[in-house]
């Protein structure tokens, strides 16, 4: 770029003295190639430009990119720091549960351990006459009255196991019930968490991407300005003005060296 300027520094002097001495077809030629070297150090520079502003629009996505890739990881960790205490509460509750159904199950045990099989007066009765009898010598009559009492008795034995078997089939019912209910508590717990999660992911995302599209928008536009700025001040000029004449005298024709010479 420099050697272009000298040139055209060079080609500026001699248009200067072109004019002076009056040569102006020379002057016209050397004003030609003056404003040829502008336009080529003109593209030059906003080629230089163009040249730094993709570098700089490059540099500013790789950042936001990096930027996004790091909002990606943060929010990763921190659903599965979501999952792994979901994870844990499911197994603490678990455990629970599974703790409170062996409890209930030794409270029974130990109930049914303590209770005998009361029966029903109509058995105490047979027994009493069983014993009656046989003192009695009655033994054929004691032997019927025996055996039905022995019936009476198995028959009132297995109410009492199927009875004990129902007791416990409702408690642990009652107690499933209310652990499901503690269960489907807890997931509504972890739902509403993860989705609250969620949604503050999704405002700072559509903060993410507005902000990396207000930047671009930016850049662009003070690079914009930047190429308006330069090829306004590179814009082709009067060549010859007066930054590069010399100032005439006072008593010197003042006309234009361009006007058409009068015959």
């Amino acid at each position: 770029m420099s050697h272009i300027e000298d040139q055209i520094a060079t080609l500026q002097h001699t248009l200067d003295q072109h004019i002076s001495s009056g040569s102006y077809l020379k002057a016209q030629k050397c004003k030609d190639q003056i404003l040829v070297l502008q336009k080529q150090l003109e593209q030059f520079e906003i080629s230089s430009m163009n040249h730094e502003h993709d570098q700089a629009l490059t540099h500013l996505k790789d950042e936001q990119a990096l930027r996004f890739r790091e909002f990606q990881r943060k929010w990763k960790q921190i659903f599965a720091s979501i999952q792994d205490d979901a994870e844990e509460h499911r197994a603490q509750l678990i455990a629970k549960h599974e703790n409170e159904r062996q409890c209930v199950l030794e409270a029974f045990e130990f109930e049914s351990q303590n209770k005998t099989v009361k029966f029903s007066s109509e058995l105490i009765n047979y027994r009493r006459v069983e014993g009656v009898l046989a003192k009695q010598e009655k033994f054929a009559e004691a032997a019927e009255i025996k055996k039905k009492a022995d019936d009476l008795q198995a028959l009132e034995e297995e109410r009492y196991l199927i009875n004990r078997e129902n007791a416990l089939k409702n408690r642990m019912k009652h107690l499933i019930k209310r652990q499901k209910v503690e269960y489907s508590a807890l997931d509504q717990r972890l739902f509403k968490k993860r989705q609250e999660r969620e949604k503050t992911r999704l405002v700072e995302l559509n903060q993410l991407k507005l902000q990396i599209s207000n930047e671009k928008h930016q850049l662009r536009q003070k690079q914009s300005l930047e190429i308006t700025a330069q090829k306004r001040a590179k814009s082709p000029q009067r060549v010859g003005s007066p930054n590069s004449s010399r100032r005439r005298s006072p008593g010197r024709n003042t006309r234009s060296p361009y006007a058409t010479p009068k015959k």
